[in-house]
């Protein structure tokens, strides 16, 4: 099974920010991009990749470590960027203001993974939710108007992080399709 680690958002938040995007979306309305549903807007705290399905048990549990360790906090959206960089766009997104828990968590979930013998990805973790991934060869011009258009956004959205979520991704004929494998809720306390 191909598994990530998110922190999904409630369905009016999603909505939210897929409405936000809508001026990115018409800039690039000549751009061939894989565009993701309001449904799958989230931000990923880890990929784990192909996992054996013998191997789930041991991630729910250390998901659940994780959970109670960790207390559940705010964080906030906004800008649109893209990975690597504006000048070859593949990834475009919305990121998040520097978020202290949010870092916390991505490195308790990674250390968790790394335990049981899970390769992470050793790049610096960079919160942000992808909006789409835009295909190689996008001309200069439509990447200025993409660009442009990014740098008019100036919604700020905030919300809870109660909870992170193992997924499992499928490729289908329409893109990936996630669903929750499972659900851990943080420690709303803080203790």
């Amino acid at each position: 099974m191909r598994l990530f680690i998110a922190v999904n958002f409630p369905a009016d938040f999603r909505d939210q920010l897929y409405r936000e995007a809508e001026p990115v979306r018409q800039a690039a309305q000549y751009i061939r991009a894989r565009w993701l549903p309001a449904e799958q807007l989230h931000v990923t705290v880890a990929f784990l990749g192909e996992q054996p399905e013998g191997r789930i048990a041991d991630i729910e549990r250390s998901l659940e470590s994780v959970g109670q360790s960790m207390p559940a906090f705010d964080i906030e959206l906004h800008g649109v960027g893209t990975f690597p960089n504006w000048q070859r766009p593949r990834v475009l997104w919305i990121g998040s203001s520097e978020s202290t828990e949010l870092q916390t968590l991505a490195a308790a979930v990674a250390q968790a993974c790394r335990k049981l013998g899970i390769e992470i990805e050793k790049r610096p973790f960079h919160a942000h939710v992808t909006l789409a991934r835009l295909d190689t060869g996008v001309p200069r011009a439509a990447i200025k108007t993409l660009e442009e258009a990014a740098r008019t956004l100036t919604f700020r959205a905030r919300a809870r992080v109660m909870s992170i979520d193992l997924m499992r991704s499928s490729l289908g004929n329409n893109g990936s399709v996630h669903e929750r494998v499972q659900q851990v809720l943080l420690n709303e306390t803080g203790l």
